[in-house]
C-alpha cells in the first residue's frame, strides 16, 4: 500500500483514490449541465445515490485504471453513518452505466456536513473490499478499502464545497485536495 501525506485539515477534502477525474456532476437543477440532459435515464439513479447528502450536491467521479493502486482513503475525518453494499452489473467503470454496477456506499458525518463515498466495481473489478462499519470514527487519510483492478470511486459533496479540481485532472488518494469546506 502506498504511503501518503494527507493535508489533515478539517476544512479540506482529500481525494479518496488515485486516478483521473472523469466527470463532475452538479445536481442543482438550476445549473444542470447539458451532459446530464443527454443522459436523463441515469439522473434518477445519481439523485438517489446523493439524496442523503444534500439535494444540491456535487458528484466527483475518479476513474482508476488497472495500473493505479486500488486502495481507497478517507477524504475527511468523521463518523460512519452507514455502509451499504448493492449488487449490480459490471460495466466499464468510466461510463454512465457504471452507476448501475455493483457498489459499496459509505456515508460519513463530518460534523457540519455529510459526504458519501461510492466504491464502484468496473468491468474487470469483481471484488470490493470495505474495512469499516457503521458507528466507527475515522481519520482523514486513513485507508478504508480497495477495489480490485479497473474501477471508480465517486464522492458526493454538498454543493457548498469549493472544488479545487477539474475534469481530466490526475489525483492521488489521501494527498490531492478535491475541495475546501466553505464556512
Amino acid at each position: 500500500m502506498p504511503l501518503r501525506t494527507t493535508p489533515f485539515d478539517s476544512n479540506t477534502i482529500a481525494s479518496p483514490a488515485d486516478g483521473v477525474i472523469w466527470q463532475i456532476i452538479r445536481l442543482n437543477q438550476k445549473e444542470a449541465s447539458d451532459d446530464l440532459e443527454v443522459r436523463k435515464r441515469f439522473l434518477g439513479k445519481i439523485k438517489t445515490l446523493s439524496s442523503d447528502v444534500e439535494k444540491a450536491a456535487v458528484v466527483v467521479s475518479i476513474f482508476m485504471s488497472p495500473l493505479d493502486p486500488h486502495v481507497n482513503w478517507f477524504p475527511v475525518a468523521g463518523k460512519i453513518v452507514y455502509t451499504r453494499h448493492t449488487s449490480g452489473a459490471f460495466s466499464f467503470a468510466k461510463s454512465w452505466n457504471s452507476f448501475l454496477n455493483e457498489k459499496n456506499e459509505i456515508l460519513i458525518d463530518a460534523g457540519s456536513y455529510h459526504l458519501k463515498l461510492i466504491q464502484i466495481a468496473g468491468f474487470l473489478a469483481r471484488r470490493i473490499e470495505c474495512w469499516v462499519y457503521q458507528g466507527e470514527q475515522v481519520s482523514q487519510g486513513e485507508p478504508f478499502g480497495m477495489i480490485r483492478f479497473g474501477s471508480q470511486v465517486s464522492i458526493v459533496l454538498p454543493e457548498t464545497v469549493s472544488l479545487q479540481v477539474k475534469t481530466g485532472q490526475r489525483v492521488w488518494g489521501g494527498e490531492t485536495i478535491l475541495g475546501r469546506v466553505v464556512t
